[in-house]
């Protein structure tokens, strides 16, 4: 890192090693909840076929001449025989509120792996903006290229991972994006791979992209980069950084939106915002329209992966322009979208 100042080594190694230590945290927090997650869209039922509900409050059945009764509460639900006019949850969904919230601290591991992967994304913004303000794209390492594809993945699995939830959020989300993402360039590919085609058994496929391909991409990705800045990191300032996110994000409950009727599907009217990560993008794309946002999209991160090719034959002004016109438009994108 010869060209860059101290300064800015010792900044974008600590942003670096502040990615990896979150990075784990998402990782680890992600192999526990996959002991209990279901990664399925089919209703919940008992073993006979009975339709399953979540109930979260005491609730007493009456089974023939025998009364069952069965506690609960908003924070240890319970599944219960559905009754008629209840919401019959999938089994992804019912093994979210019911299974991982009873589990062994269950509900701060998933609390964990949803507020960190939020703070990693902004964390892998800030190395990405940290190497173009110290102007990394002018080094042969290829560390510029790698942040861009550290941001993608973390984009992309944080809104896989918001999908598989799989409550009325998360079928409007992927309804929203399946049909956008058809009508983008590729957009077919992407949608077949990620899974969210109205017909396809979408939680399966989302997951193996969310778990196995963006999960283990992610973590190389951000590794690579630490080996070659390990003698600059302050890792008391990053342990204590880490440390101190990973408490709060304990605490602070996931919100829940309302449970997906995995048999009726979606009836009536709801309002949801897109989740933050992807608002910029989503705004876009009602400004121009999928087809060409997606065009204007796929030439912005080619330009922006190639920098380190075309910098050289350019004026510095022309980098910086095209670099504040990006974040001008993501930031446009983030105030006035809807």
């Amino acid at each position: 890192m010869e060209p860059i100042t101290t300064y800015g080594a010792r900044s974008i190694a600590n942003l670096v090693a502040m990615n990896v230590t979150l990075a784990v945290i998402v990782v680890v927090t992600g192999v526990l909840l996959s002991f209990w997650y279901v990664p399925s869209s089919q209703p919940a039922r008992t073993r006979d076929g009975a339709n399953l509900t979540i109930v979260t409050q005491l609730r007493i059945d009456t089974v023939g001449r025998f009364v069952d009764t069965l506690r609960a509460s908003p924070s240890m639900p319970r599944l219960a025989p559905q009754r008629s006019g209840e919401v019959v949850p999938s089994m992804a969904q019912a093994s979210i509120r019911v299974d991982i919230s009873r589990a062994p601290f269950g509900a701060i591991v998933r609390s964990l792996h949803r507020w960190i992967s939020d703070v990693l994304l902004i964390t892998a913004a800030l190395l990405v903006l940290a190497l173009a303000g110290f102007k990394a794209y002018e080094l042969p390492s290829g560390a510029w290229k790698r942040s861009l594809l550290l941001l993608g993945c973390i984009l992309l699995g944080g809104w896989t991972g918001r999908i598989l939830v799989d409550d009325v959020y998360a079928e409007i989300s992927r309804r929203i994006m399946g049909h956008e993402l058809s009508e983008a360039p590729f957009g077919g590919f992407l949608v077949a791979i990620l899974g969210i085609e109205p017909s396809a058994a979408h939680l399966a496929r989302t997951y193996s992209v969310h778990a196995i391909v963006l999960g283990i991409g992610g973590v190389l990705l951000v590794s690579r980069e630490l080996r070659s800045c390990l003698q600059d990191v302050h890792w008391l300032w990053v342990g204590g950084v880490t440390i101190g996110v990973s408490v709060v994000a304990g605490v602070v409950a996931v919100p829940e939106y309302g449970l997906r009727d995995a048999i009726q599907g979606l009836l009536g009217s709801v309002s949801v915002r897109p989740w933050w990560g992807i608002v910029p993008f989503r705004s876009w794309v009602q400004w121009l329209g999928a087809e060409l946002a997606g065009y204007v999209l796929l030439g912005t991160l080619m330009a922006l992966f190639l920098l380190p090719h075309w910098h050289h034959s350019t004026t510095p002004r022309t980098v910086r322009l095209v670099m504040l016109s990006v974040a001008l438009a993501l930031l446009a994108g983030a105030l006035f979208g809807n």
